[in-house]
């Protein structure tokens, strides 16, 4: 059996590859296989040369490797516990743990990993059944095998779906069994949702998301949470509407000489992470925001005149699709001071 071992830092390194070329049993784990597995020496010796178990990994400090193997008689997993040896590469096997055993030991297995194991161990029409029964959402699942699916509306009525890949990272434990929807509270990863949804949609997000019909996280291509339902659209909120430097100008009008001034800035540089329609308005104390106002000024009166031009300011204003956003009011001139306090 060929198979690749994971190269990882400390005392688990271990070497990329190794070949099988034969299982051996020790004493112990000759009793173990018939009394735990149900299966005979011969065939769990067959799974495992045949290269129909899953590596799950090694300790080089305990010598010891993992293989996770399905029992094609009840559809159970267990993990034969060996030990690599020799130019020959024989595996030494010295004792076969139950599921229950070895993740008390070592954690809960990955489902991707326990449907791989059962789709080589299992006849097909027996895999297949056992696919339909087994339930995905109740199993611990890695995040690198995710995505978020946005299915929604389009303008001629026709459904469609957005695949949103790698998805945002969060905690371990809102992927172990039964654990999907905590993430409907977990803010940073629907900060990370709304971004990417917006960068791969574009000016067509505040459309999809006040038509969308289904927000679910999928696992190789199969739904294993929904977080949107007909009778539950609570989550949409959290999909606010972002817009493109592009589609933002910046409008400012002062008086100065007993004239008005206009100054127009397409584009401005305004930080993506704030470009959403919730965000705008902190701009007016954002530093950079301001440093960019008074550059404007000074590139349209001079230097000198500056000051004069803040304190005549009587609009400063960010139009965007969805409206203008105003940061000077007649009873809120605060803008102003921030202004004239930088250097």
């Amino acid at each position: 059996m060929l198979h690749s071992l994971a190269t990882s830092h400390g005392r688990t390194r271990v070497p990329e590859a190794l070949t099988i070329g034969r299982v051996r049993y020790t004493t112990h784990a000759q009793g173990r296989v018939e009394e735990r597995a149900g299966l005979t020496r011969e065939e769990v010796q067959h799974l495992l040369e045949a290269g129909r178990a899953i590596h799950l990994g090694d300790n080089k400090t305990e010598g010891r490797s993992y293989f996770l193997f399905c029992s094609p008689k009840t559809g159970e997993f267990f993990v034969a516990v060996g030990s690599i040896e020799g130019p020959a590469s024989t595996a030494w096997i010295i004792t076969i743990l139950d599921q229950a055993m070895h993740e008390r030991d070592r954690g809960p297995l990955c489902a991707h990993d326990l449907e791989r194991a059962a789709s080589l161990a299992l006849a097909p029409e027996a895999f297949a059944a056992w696919r339909l029964a087994f339930n995905r959402a109740a199993q611990q699942l890695n995040p690198k095998l995710l995505s978020l699916r946005v299915t929604f509306l389009a303008p001629d009525g026709a459904a469609r779906s957005v695949d949103l890949a790698p998805i945002g990272a969060a905690p371990s434990d809102y992927f172990a069994g039964g654990n999907l929807q905590a993430l409907r509270t977990f803010e940073p990863f629907w900060r990370w949702a709304n971004k990417a949804l917006a960068q791969e949609l574009g000016t067509e997000t505040d459309q999809a998301v006040q038509n969308a019909v289904a927000i679910q996280l999928c696992a190789d291509d199969a739904p294993v949470a929904d977080f949107l339902t007909a009778e539950d659209r609570s989550i949409l909120p959290a999909f606010r509407t972002r817009y493109h430097r592009s589609e933002v100008t910046l409008f400012l009008t002062f008086a100065l000489d007993c004239k008005l001034h206009e100054v127009q800035k397409n584009s401005p540089a305004i930080p993506s992470e704030l470009l959403y329609q919730h965000l705008l308005p902190s701009l007016s104390t954002n530093a950079g925001v301001l440093a960019q106002i008074r550059t404007l000024l000074a590139k349209k009166v001079g230097p000198e005149n500056v000051e004069a031009a803040i304190r005549g300011l009587t609009e400063v204003q960010l139009q965007t699709p969805s409206g203008a956003v105003d940061f000077i009011h007649d009873d809120d001139r605060s803008l102003v001071e921030h202004l004239l306090r930088l250097n």
